[in-house]
C-alpha cells in the first residue's frame, strides 16, 4: 500500500542518516550503493552521510554528482561532502565549479553552490582570489542584500557556519586574508552570538 511504501522510505532515509552520524566507516560500502538509488532524496542523504563519515573511498563517486546533469541539491551535497572527506585530488573539480559561474551554470543552481565550493576548498587547504572574495562576502552582512529571499535567521546561520569552519582550520596562514572582515564582525555585528564567535576566531588567528 501507499502508506507502507512511505513508511519504508522514511525508515530507509532514517537508516541512511543514522549510518552517517555513527562515525562507523564500515557503513561506507552500504552507503555507496545508495548513490545509485533511483530516489534523489536517498542519493542526497547518502552523499551527506559519506561526507560525515569522511569515507575516502567515496570521493570519486561523489565527484560525479558535480556534473551539470545533476540537480542543484545533489551538487550542493556533493560539494560539502567532498570538503569533509579531504581528498585533495578533488581540488581542480571544485575550482572549476566556481570558475564556470555564471556562463556554464543552469538556472536552478543557487549561489549556495559557490559558497559551499569555496568553503570546501578552504577545508582542503586551497585558496585563491575567488575563494577569498566569496568567503569575505559571506562574512559581510551587507552582501546578503543581493539575495532578498534570505531571511535574517538564514543569514545568521550561514555566517555562523562560515565562522565555525574558519575556527576549525589549523593552517592560520589561510585565514589571514579574512582578518579584517572577522575583526569588523567581532566589533560591529548586531548579532551577539556572531560577535562572540568572531572574537573567538579573531583571537586564534592573531
Amino acid at each position: 500500500s501507499k502508506s507502507e511504501y512511505l513508511n519504508d522510505n522514511t525508515l530507509r532515509l532514517h537508516t541512511i542518516m543514522i549510518m552517517g552520524n555513527s562515525a562507523d566507516t564500515t557503513f561506507g560500502s552500504v552507503l555507496l550503493k545508495e548513490l545509485s538509488s533511483k530516489n534523489e532524496e536517498f542519493r542526497i542523504k547518502a552523499i551527506e552521510a559519506l561526507g560525515k563519515l569522511k569515507y575516502s573511498d567515496s570521493s570519486l563517486q561523489i565527484k560525479q554528482f558535480l556534473s551539470s546533469n545533476n540537480s542543484f541539491l545533489e551538487k550542493l551535497a556533493a560539494t560539502g561532502s567532498l570538503g569533509n572527506i579531504g581528498n585533495k585530488n578533488i581540488i581542480p573539480e571544485l575550482v572549476n565549479l566556481i570558475n564556470k559561474w555564471p556562463s556554464e551554470w543552469i538556472d536552478t543552481d543557487g549561489p549556495e553552490l559557490r559558497w559551499e565550493a569555496a568553503l570546501a576548498l578552504l577545508k582542503l587547504g586551497y585558496q585563491d582570489s575567488k575563494t577569498e572574495e566569496i568567503i569575505n562576502n559571506l562574512l559581510n552582512r551587507s552582501y546578503y542584500k543581493l539575495y532578498k529571499n534570505l531571511d535574517e535567521n538564514t543569514i545568521n546561520f550561514v555566517m555562523l557556519k562560515v565562522l565555525n569552519i574558519l575556527y576549525s582550520i589549523d593552517n592560520y596562514k589561510l585565514l589571514k586574508s579574512f582578518n579584517d572582515t572577522i575583526q569588523n564582525l567581532a566589533l560591529n555585528d548586531p548579532n551577539l552570538e556572531i560577535r562572540n564567535y568572531a572574537k573567538k576566531v579573531f583571537k586564534v588567528i592573531q
